[in-house]
C-alpha cells in the first residue's frame, strides 16, 4: 500500500493486518508508518527491520507499540551498505522480548535522539547494540524496565555503538564490549561490566557492583556504588565531578586504575591484590 497506516489491510502481503504470533519484515522499502500505532495487543513472534529499509516508523510523539518476541533492527543481508531508517520508534510493552539492533542510520530524525528509540515495560525483556545511535527512554517523563542491557560492536569496538540510558531507564544488568554508552538513570542496578568502550554515569541510581575491566569508567553519579573494581586495563575516574559520592568497597587490582577524588567517600578505603595498580590524584 502506499498510506502510513499500520491498520490498513491492503498494506500488508498477504493482505491483512499482522496478528498474534505473525513475523512481520520491513525490508528494501521506504514507505513511512505514523498511524495506527497502537497495537499493544498484538505480540508478534518476530519484528524484522533490514537496514534497507529507509522509511520511519512511528511519529515525532508517538510510539509503534506492539509486542515481539524476537525484535531485530538494522541486518543486512545481501550486498550494499544501506543507509537504514533515521527514525525507528518502537515500544515492546509488558510481553517479554529479546532485541537487538544491528545498525542504525548515523544521522537521526529527532534532534539529540537515537535513530532507534525504545521503550519496554518487562523485567524479562533484554536488548543489545552492536552498532548505531540508540536511545532508551529519550524523554525525561518516560520508563522503561528491562532485566539486561548488552552494548557490543560490530568492527570499531570504540566507537561502532553509541547508546543513551534515559532517567527512567530500570534495568538490572548492563554489559558493555564496546562502544560510548551516557546512563542517566536514576534507578538501580544490580552489575555494570565495563569490559571494553567509554561508560559515563550521570544519573544518581545505586549500584551494587561496578567493574572495569578493560573498559573506562566516568562515575560522576551521586548512587552509592556497593564495589567499584578497576583492573586489567580497566580505568575508573571520579574526578569530572564535585558532588559528594560514597563508594564502600574500592578495589584497584592488577593493571587497573582510579582517578581518586576527595568528592568521593571511600568508606572501606581502597584495596588492591596487586602491586602493579595505579591510582591517580592521591599519595601512596
Amino acid at each position: 500500500g502506499t498510506d502510513d497506516d499500520w491498520g490498513t489491510a491492503g498494506n500488508w502481503s498477504p493482505s491483512g493486518v499482522p496478528v498474534n504470533g505473525d513475523d512481520v519484515y520491513f525490508e528494501d522499502s521506504s514507505q513511512d508508518v505514523a498511524s495506527s500505532l497502537g497495537q499493544s495487543g498484538v505480540t508478534l513472534d518476530s519484528l524484522n527491520i533490514a537496514q534497507s529499509y529507509t522509511g520511519s516508523i512511528g511519529s515525532a510523539t508517538n510510539y509503534l507499540q506492539i509486542g515481539a518476541t524476537v525484535c531485530k533492527i538494522g541486518y543486512q543481508k545481501g550486498f550494499g551498505t544501506p543507509l537504514g531508517s533515521a527514525r525507528l520508534k518502537i515500544d515492546l510493552g509488558t510481553a517479554a522480548s529479546n532485541c537487538t539492533v544491528f545498525n542504525t542510520h548515523t544521522t537521526p530524525t529527532d534532534a539529540n535522539k537515537g535513530a532507534v528509540q525504545l521503550l519496554a515495560n518487562s523485567a524479562s525483556t533484554d536488548i543489545e547494540v552492536k552498532k548505531g545511535k540508540v536511545s532508551l527512554a529519550a524523554d525525561s517523563d518516560e520508563t522503561t524496565t528491562i532485566d539486561k542491557m548488552t552494548v557490543s560492536y560490530d568492527s570499531s569496538k570504540a566507537t561502532d555503538a553509541r547508546v543513551t540510558l534515559g532517567v527512567g531507564v530500570d534495568l538490572a544488568d548492563f554489559d558493555q564490549t564496546g562502544g560510548i554508552v551516557t546512563s542517566y538513570s536514576d534507578n538501580a542496578m544490580t552489575t555494570v561490566n565495563c569490559l571494553a568502550g567509554t561508560l559515563t554515569i550521570e544519573g544518581d541510581g545505586t549500584i551494587t557492583t561496578l567493574n572495569a575491566s578493560g573498559g573506562a569508567v566516568t562515575a560522576n553519579g551521586t548512587g552509592t556504588i556497593t564495589t567499584a573494581t578497576a583492573e586489567a586495563g580497566g580505568v575508573i575516574d571520579w574526578t569530572k565531578s564535585g558532588r559528594a559520592r560514597t563508594v564502600t568497597n574500592c578495589k584497584v587490582n592488577a593493571a587497573g586504575s582510579i582517578k581518586y577524588s576527595n568528592a568521593v567517600t571511600y568508606t572501606n578505603g581502597i584495596t588492591t591484590d596487586d602491586t602493579q595498580v595505579c591510582i591517580i590524584g592521591q599519595a601512596v
